[in-house]
């Protein structure tokens, strides 16, 4: 079984942030970006690699349940 591979992508530049990364790999970028970037979603790109799309702002529908 191959192990599933991430890419992060910036949204809104189309800028790769991580690419072709392991779990561990994802795990770690989220752990030193937290407070920078917001995931969007995730987009398969072929068998065992995801796209995973992040914006650095938060949208305003998650802004709002936060303020709650």
């Amino acid at each position: 079984m191959t192990e599933e591979r991430y890419s992060i992508i910036l949204e809104a530049r189309d800028e790769t942030l991580l690419a072709q990364a392991t779990r561990d790999e994802v795990e770690h970028f989220w752990d030193e970006h937290e407070e920078q970037y917001f995931g969007l979603r995730m987009q398969a790109d072929g068998p065992g690699h995801w796209l995973v799309f992040v914006t650095e702002d938060i949208p305003e529908d998650e802004r709002l349940s936060c303020e709650a």
